[in-house]
């Protein structure tokens, strides 16, 4: 056996080979630890400049080639880069950033803001001072679009330049507002006497704006269209905050003809659920109207007084109504009413007013079946005369919105409603109603039977 050893260590391969593989593994283990060496000692300085930290912030530094100068202390980065401070995450393809946290970006800049995003072509930003500029910015806040020349930011402010606001997204919208200078901050648009442009047209000029960037309702409320009363009309209604919780609203009605009419109201919420209003009419043929209504939004209440001062020959004079409408199941709404009409106009409410020329009263059930029918069951007193609108004596009302067609943008709904009474009945309405989706706008044409009487009108969609 000891012959046997000796054969194996002297042969050249057994004896050599040994001495082969002890050699690669210590070169191996050299190489492995040479270049994790450099691989932390990379990463050490990496960390060091993608970690800075200004006025009490931490930024964080993403890049996908980058170089930090340690004299100057200023870092680079190309080819890709993201910068993270809390919620603000800014990328880009090229940056500078320096040692007093003054930050440069470059190529298709992109800002994610916890209240707005944007893009631009460059961005500059103090991380000490929270603020900085886009460059040719565009950009979106809660659905809401701008666009400008440039853009300030001042923390979550921010200040438009040569601006645009608007919530159609079309690359020309339909509708937008312009103004030279327009603040973004306190989730509001606030815009100094700008334009309201047509499809990249100035077509009317606007006074100072302030608008919500989230709830659209209080956006301003446009229509035009054409009918036999009005003629070519135009109308614009706007709803501003006043106080902490309230609102007033104005609004505008012009014809062709020359009928005018303009209105003013006062909203006020104690609570979230609950809205106090008040709303005032003024036409300068037909009369006016003011409307008292309560509103109750979780029970899905809402109780309404209102009076109605009319100059026009052949209608009623002076008119007081009431109406309460109440939730009774699913997809089931009650209303109760009650109609006086008098042959005087209604100037005080605490004087008396005397005997009423007409009156009317009962009670309806509202049946919403899906979203393409619905009817409508009542059963009304009224004597006196009220024309066309009620039999004398009791009657039942039979109602049904039926929307018989639906292509696309496209919609056909018919309305009608019957009255039954003793001695015959009455056609209460017969109209068939198109509507047209024109994305930022919306057509409805209208045909009433019983007046024979078209109408078209135009309303703007936010």
């Amino acid at each position: 056996m000891i012959e046997r050893n000796k054969r194996s260590l002297s042969g050249p391969v057994r004896v050599c080979a040994p001495s082969a593989a002890t050699n690669a593994r210590k070169s191996a283990v050299w190489v492995l630890s040479f270049l994790l060496a450099l691989f932390l000692s990379l990463d050490a300085g990496r960390a060091a400049a993608t970690n800075q930290i200004f006025g009490g912030k931490e930024i964080e530094i993403t890049a996908s080639q980058a170089e930090f100068d340690p004299e100057t202390q200023i870092f680079t980065g190309s080819d890709g880069v993201e910068i993270r401070s809390e919620e603000l995450v800014i990328r880009g393809r090229e940056m500078f950033l320096d040692q007093e946290g003054l930050l440069k970006v470059t190529g298709e800049v992109k800002l994610v803001h916890p209240d707005f995003f944007m893009q631009g072509e460059e961005l500059l930003y103090n991380f000490q001072t929270e603020t900085g500029e886009v460059k040719e910015v565009t950009g979106n806040m809660e659905g809401t679009l701008f666009r400008g020349s440039r853009a300030e930011i001042i923390g979550s402010s921010l200040f438009l330049k040569d601006a645009i606001v608007t919530r159609c997204n079309l690359p020309v919208p339909d509708l937008a507002f312009s103004a030279g200078r327009i603040r973004v901050e306190n989730e509001r648009i606030k815009t100094g006497v700008g334009w309201l442009k047509v499809k990249g047209l100035s077509l009317l000029p606007l006074p100072p704006l302030s608008l919500p960037t989230k709830r659209r309702e209080n956006w301003p409320v446009i229509h035009v269209g054409y009918d036999e009363d009005w003629a070519f009309f135009f109308s614009a209604s706007l709803r501003r905050p006043f106080l902490t919780r309230s609102a007033i609203s104005t609004g505008v009605r012009a014809g062709a003809n020359g009928r005018v009419e303009l209105s003013a109201g006062l909203h006020w919420f104690p609570t979230e659920s609950l809205t106090l209003d008040t709303n005032y009419a003024w036409n300068n043929r037909a009369g006016e109207q003011l409307v008292f209504s309560l509103t109750h939004q979780e029970i899905r209440s809402r109780f309404r007084v209102g009076i109605t001062n009319n100059r026009e020959a052949g209608k009623i004079p002076g008119e007081g109504w009431i109406r309460f409408s109440f939730p009774v199941a699913s997809r089931l709404t009650g209303e109760l009413f009650m109609r006086k009409a008098y042959p005087h106009k209604i100037t005080d409410l605490g004087a008396s007013l005397g005997d009423p020329k007409a009156e009317s009263f009962g009670g309806r059930v509202r049946k919403s079946w899906s979203s393409r029918f619905s009817t409508r069951h009542g059963l009304i007193y009224a004597q006196g005369k009220w024309g066309k609108e009620y039999l004398d004596g009791w009657q039942l009302e039979t109602a049904a919105t039926a929307r018989l067609l639906r292509a696309g943008p496209l919609s056909l709904r018919l309305e009608a409603s019957y009255l039954w009474g003793k001695e015959g009945g009455l056609w209460n309405t017969q109209k068939l109603v198109l509507i047209q989706d024109l994305h930022c706008f919306e057509a409805v044409l209208s045909y009433d039977f019983l007046e024979k009487k078209p109408a078209l009108e135009i309303d703007l969609v936010w």
